[in-house]
């Protein structure tokens, strides 16, 4: 009887996640109608956007063209690179991120936005020290402009960023709308590399690329959703969203009361949702896609998973600051969930599934195969029809239509794992986590 139960699990959170993407892709399909309306000549808000880089000197280029191509006035939006004082000349071309940078700017044209940077020095190697030293020279910035705080947003992006040019009109045009949106989040589309994936025969990792995009709109977008409506109604989030750390958008005098960027858990982004949700600051989800690279090697699979999960259990250091005791309980079992479902899914489903074939039962291994994979076909076949068509770049096809799917998200678990026998030897032993948030490029 108890498989029966199991398999009853597996459908329900089959049913929920095709409910989810219907929603989300609602949500997308009707907020992208929204920029037809933004005139350029009313942009009344500036953008200071920053990248934090560290040894990025081979893709830094591509990214500043990319984001300079924005639909927006470019005198209207100013792009800073966060970089760190520590960073070594790469062996090869014997420079730094600042010797491609100074060149680059040098050689700029005129008509693109004004591209600056900024260098962090000091201990440590975390991105929010070098966002926050960023944000400390747009405060300077702000105030020699006299510009109103509640004018100006502050967007971060990563070093491998291709954001859809759309962005920061939309940003502006639902900013205009109520003084009390003010935090946004992206979508994300982890396909950027889709083609060099192909070319090395990387399957699975094309996979886990398709299966991570998926996601957003599966988990992701529809948590902003659902807590968007609960904090109109000024109730705290059920399950707090974690912004992305690129992609994000946060009005300045929202981040100046936030004291800035977090810098007390190993994901600044994640860790910001947690406490703009802490603050019932609505985060808004972007219907428009930031494209980012996805691992090339299974070990970067790993090291990212290890990374992500780390930081999303990080949510425990976060509600001790809380000021609602009452809703600690709730949101501390929906992330236990998540991470137990993250980790276990794939060993629990081969379980149940290899179980069937034990007992005999062909016609519940088959329902259970066929609604597995179903799933994952019906993500596949959502990404090629809707992200695809309009998409800023060039996305390939799997080879085996979707069915790699399961095995990307079998192996992906293994970060996970890894990750939380981390945190048990951190907290048990006092070892180091060995968390790093750099993935090499």
């Amino acid at each position: 009887m108890l498989i029966y139960y199991l398999s009853a699990i597996i459908f329900v959170l089959v049913v929920l996640g095709v409910k989810n993407v219907t929603r989300a892709i609602s949500f997308r399909r009707r907020e992208r109608k929204e920029i037809k309306l933004f005139d350029p000549e009313q942009a009344d808000f500036y953008f200071y956007l920053v990248i934090p880089a560290l040894r990025e000197q081979n893709v830094i280029e591509r990214t500043l063209e990319i984001i300079s191509m924005q639909k927006y006035p470019s005198n209207m939006f100013e792009i800073i690179i966060a970089l760190d004082k520590s960073e070594e000349a790469d062996l090869k071309t014997k420079q730094a991120t600042v010797d491609v940078l100074r060149q680059y700017i040098f050689n700029r044209k005129k008509h693109l936005p004004t591209i600056s940077y900024v260098m962090r020095s000091g201990k440590g190697m975390k991105r929010s020290f070098q966002l926050n030293v960023a944000l400390a020279e747009i405060y300077k910035r702000v105030k020699v402009k006299k510009q109103d705080k509640k004018k100006v947003f502050v967007g971060v992006y990563d070093a491998d960023s291709y954001p859809d040019n759309r962005v920061l009109a939309y940003v502006s045009l639902v900013a205009k709308k109520s003084d009390n949106n003010r935090a946004f989040q992206q979508n994300l589309n982890y396909l950027l590399n889709s083609e060099e994936l192909k070319k090395e025969n990387n399957n699975i990792l094309l996979a886990n690329a398709y299966y991570q995009t998926f996601w957003n709109y599966i988990f992701e977008i529809n948590r902003f959703l659902s807590t968007n409506k609960r904090i109109v109604k000024n109730k705290l989030a059920i399950f707090p969203p974690y912004c992305m750390g690129h992609g994000e958008f946060v009005r300045l005098d929202l981040l100046q009361k936030i004291k800035g960027f977090p810098i007390d858990g190993v994901a600044d982004g994640i860790q910001l949702g947690f406490v703009l949700s802490d603050l019932k600051e609505k985060i808004l989800p972007i219907p428009f896609e930031d494209y980012c690279e996805s691992p090339n090697k299974l070990r970067i699979l790993f090291k990212q998973h290890i990374f992500w999960l780390v930081g999303n259990l990080g949510f425990f250091n976060t509600i001790k600051k809380s000021r609602l005791f009452s809703m600690k309980f709730v949101q501390s079992v929906c992330h236990i969930f998540l991470a137990l479902k993250w980790m276990l899914r794939p060993f629990f489903v081969t379980l149940i599934v290899g179980y069937t074939l034990v007992l005999g039962n062909f016609l519940l291994f088959a329902i259970l195969v066929g609604v597995i994979w179903g799933y994952y076909l019906f993500g596949y076949i959502i990404i090629r029809r809707f992200l695809v068509k309009d998409a800023q770049i060039k996305i390939v096809p799997l080879k085996y239509y979707g069915l790699e799917m399961p095995l990307a998200v079998y192996f992906k678990s293994f970060g996970a794992v890894i990750g939380f026998w981390r945190l048990i030897k951190h907290h048990l032993f006092k070892s180091s986590l060995n968390v790093r948030n750099k993935v090499e490029r």
